[in-house]
């Protein structure tokens, strides 16, 4: 019902069932996403159709989109020659379907009017996405000397041209933390700390307390016990077992 598609909608449609559907992926391998699918019908003035009664002619849904669990995977294999991955990781089929109520007051020239919209408010696609015109995006990473980052490759992403998108980074990559973003033209570079963050190491001081001062004999024995007392180390060793000498038997 969009792009050349416009004129298969008409006004003996009252009643028939419609329906938006999409498959949306996850960038994200920590965080679900939501997308909300929105249709309405829309006048050839611009103006919503309504019913009879005034309600505007309009349904959503919202949908949960699942963290891309296999994304770690792609970046040493490269996605097309990565064989074995469960490549509906991270994605979601959305659909809604709707149907137009037999009250509704449908013109000539009326068409579907409908927008995919992320959980921050940014629009995926909508009606004029078919016959949009896109502008090619890099995005890459790089270290603070301008070196490419490890385990990483550019991504080029189409967006529509003239859209505002607002890319979050995250917030460490291969154990570097995330400095600032650049860009350039089409370009964006998500700049990182050229050395990785290391762990904070901390240095503990353990003390026994063995009570009375140690003897000056040796340890009392208990197997598989090193003692270590503030003056000497004293292992016991557990003695021989006795031998005990063949018994002789005298014939009768």
């Amino acid at each position: 019902m969009s792009g050349i598609h416009k004129d298969r909608f008409s006004p003996d449609m009252t009643g028939q069932e419609i329906e938006l559907r999409t498959i949306v992926q996850n960038l994200s391998d920590t965080e679900e996403q939501t997308v909300t699918l929105r249709l309405w019908v829309q006048h050839a003035d611009g103006s919503r159709a309504v019913t009879a009664d005034g309600k505007e002619i309009l349904a959503e849904q919202r949908f949960t989109v699942p963290v891309w669990s296999e994304k770690s995977k792609f970046w040493p294999k490269g996605a097309l020659e990565y064989t074995g991955s469960d490549f509906d990781s991270g994605l979601a089929n959305c659909s809604l379907v709707y149907r137009i109520p037999e009250n509704a007051q449908l013109q000539s020239g009326d068409t579907i009017g409908f927008e995919v919209v992320d959980g921050a408010g940014n629009t995926l696609a909508n009606d004029g996405t078919e016959n949009q015109s896109y502008t090619d995006v890099t995005i890459q990473y790089e270290l603070e000397d301008g070196t490419a980052m490890p385990n990483t490759a550019p991504s080029v992403l189409p967006v529509p041209t003239g859209a505002s998108v607002n890319w979050q980074p995250p917030q460490t990559l291969n154990g570097h933390a995330f400095v600032k973003k650049e860009v350039n033209g089409s370009t964006v570079t998500f700049v990182y700390q050229e050395t990785p963050e290391q762990p904070e190491v901390k240095t503990y001081t353990v003390r026994y307390d063995w009570g009375e001062a140690p003897p000056t004999e040796s340890c009392p024995p208990t197997a598989g016990l090193i003692a270590a007392w503030s003056r000497r180390w004293t292992r016991w060793t557990p003695p021989s077992p006795p031998v005990r000498p063949p018994t002789r038997k005298t014939a009768t």
